[in-house]
């Protein structure tokens, strides 16, 4: 558009402190139990998907209104078992039941094919604040992804617990958005968002640097690139509840200004499987 030209600065090194640098393995994997609370046509496909992450030996567990065991006759590399029970997942009693202290993650989904879209809605959220509160009481520590059909819900959703994650329609908008706009993204969000090649993982930072340690984003960009790895940013823990500064992510950080991660804090990296 201009006539401005890119000066390459080729002599620029960056401070690196190497001390300050570790290069620890991550620890494999452990079997998980997973809890899915209803169901839609998507759950056969996140079955399939999680199939691929999960470690040898986890466990699925379903209860949804309908009786949907013909369905699950598949089997799976990684999954064990897939056990299914009839129940109405907004019962607390129900709820109640079941053995959320060895669950390590649920999954809310919405049944879209038995309810309209606020019916549906409104029993997600159900569903999630007798979780949530169950939580509170026995100290359970599963994680809890929702899925909303209503994009609005979304944020009705997240204001007790912004670390439950919460899925919309608008993700996926989001993407066909971008492809639109930049048809030469579409390969990379390809990519990013199939089981296989390379995801986004938030890993510990006691992997890649000395906990404690005052260093720029230069060295955690190194310890990353050590691991074949390419660092894209870091979370701090503490201040996972505040929504100012967006939960403690911090994406595409200025690499020379410093920072002082701790053991609980975490590293955003681009990495293989």
């Amino acid at each position: 558009q201009d006539e401005s030209t890119f000066v390459c600065e080729t002599a620029f090194k960056p401070e690196i402190d190497s001390s300050s640098i570790v290069n620890k393995k991550e620890e494999s994997a452990r079997p998980v139990n997973i809890l899915i609370l209803g169901w839609n046509d998507r759950v056969i496909p996140i079955i399939a998907e999680l199939d691929y992450y999960l470690a040898k030996g986890s466990k699925v567990s379903i209860i949804a209104e309908s009786d949907q065991q013909p369905e699950l006759k598949k089997k799976y590399k990684n999954i064990k078992k897939v056990e299914f029970t009839l129940g109405d997942t907004t019962h607390r009693e129900l709820l109640e039941a079941q053995n959320l202290g060895n669950m390590d993650h649920i999954i809310i989904l919405p049944y879209s094919e038995l309810y309209d879209e606020k019916q549906a809605d409104a029993r997600t959220l159900n569903t999630l604040l007798h979780l949530r509160d169950l939580g509170n009481l026995h100290g359970y520590k599963f994680s809890i992804v929702s899925e909303m059909l209503d994009v609005r819900n979304r944020e009705l959703a997240q204001a007790d617990r912004p670390d439950d994650f919460v899925v919309s329609d608008s993700l996926i908008s989001m993407v066909l958005a971008q492809v639109s706009e930049n048809k030469a993204l579409a390969p990379i969000f390809s990519i990013l968002l199939n089981p296989g090649g390379v995801e986004i993982y938030l890993r510990p930072a006691h992997l890649y640097i000395k906990p404690g340690n005052s260093l720029n984003f230069y060295s955690v960009v190194e310890a990353a690139s050590l691991k074949g790895e390419i660092a894209i940013g870091y979370r701090i823990t503490a201040e996972k509840n505040e929504l100012q500064k967006k939960y403690g992510v911090y994406l595409n950080p200025d690499k020379a200004d410093m920072i002082t991660l701790k053991e609980e804090d975490q590293i955003i990296v681009i990495a293989e499987v």
